[in-house]
């Protein structure tokens, strides 16, 4: 998985492009968490393939790719199959884009847009 373990960082202009990410249990694929503020800006999450991931317990909300306190990203191209929560959510602030994603079987909603 890809993704930060301490939220309190915070990170800009980060491209996370053409991976193939299948078989986690329990994990989300791509995911940025902060505790306060804008912490991420300028993501591109571009051409990521998103496959075969599981969760143990159903209440677990696992989404593929989950952006936390963000804003200024792109998210474009991806292939989402089977989302344990959402496809793709994004928790922010300003400006994002997300567009031609290819997104099936998700359990709440393919795209989620969350204000913060």
């Amino acid at each position: 998985a890809i993704g930060n373990t301490n939220p309190a960082s915070t990170y800009s202009n980060v491209t996370i492009k053409n991976n193939w990410i299948t078989g986690l249990t329990n994990t989300h694929p791509i995911w940025f968490t902060a505790s306060s503020g804008q912490a991420y800006d300028g993501f591109q999450i571009l051409n990521n393939r998103i496959e075969n991931n599981t969760v143990s317990v159903s209440s677990n909300l696992v989404t593929s790719i989950d952006m936390w306190r963000s804003g200024n990203h792109n998210i474009s191209g991806n292939y989402i199959d089977g989302g344990k929560y959402n496809g793709i959510k994004s928790d922010g602030y300003q400006n994002s884009t997300i567009t031609k994603n290819y997104i099936s079987n998700c359990k709440v909603a393919g795209i989620s847009v969350q204000a913060t």
